[in-house]
């Protein structure tokens, strides 16, 4: 992959998350969990497209850090502890996008708050992931 689109995939993950805050300052509560996950997404796909492969087509922040994991041994240690002591916000960010795009039932404040939350940790995590060696499992 190339640098530009590393740093196209990771800027977007900074716009989806800024643009999450600002829709859950203003009481869209489920436009704010969509976003947020779109942006904990494209961190995940920016980092597994700088370690040289093709983020996978798929929309499970979980399933990506999956696959990040089993590529890559040195992120796959970071990762896996940091699911296994984030399972929960991780199912409410995951389960809160999917209500906030095509649910019946509105989202409410306190779940928009965890996801958004929870993005925010996963960037947070790729960031300091970024610089990061990678052994291919």
């Amino acid at each position: 992959m190339s640098y530009e689109y590393v740093q196209t995939l990771l800027r977007r993950a900074e716009a989806f998350l800024e643009a999450s805050q600002n829709s859950y300052e203003k009481g869209y509560w489920d436009v704010a969990c969509v976003e947020a996950e779109i942006a904990a997404q494209l961190a995940l796909k920016a980092l597994i497209a700088k370690i040289g492969l093709t983020p996978p087509r798929i929309h499970s922040i979980r399933r990506l850090m999956a696959f990040l994991s089993k590529t890559c041994q040195l992120l796959g240690e970071q990762l896996t502890g940091y699911v296994r002591s984030n399972r929960e916000k991780l199912v409410v960010l995951e389960r809160c996008r999917e209500a906030g795009q095509y649910g019946s039932q509105p989202v409410d404040e306190e779940e928009a708050q965890i996801a958004l939350g929870a993005a925010k940790e996963v960037i947070k995590l790729v960031k300091s992931l970024w610089e990061l060696g990678c052994e291919t499992a």
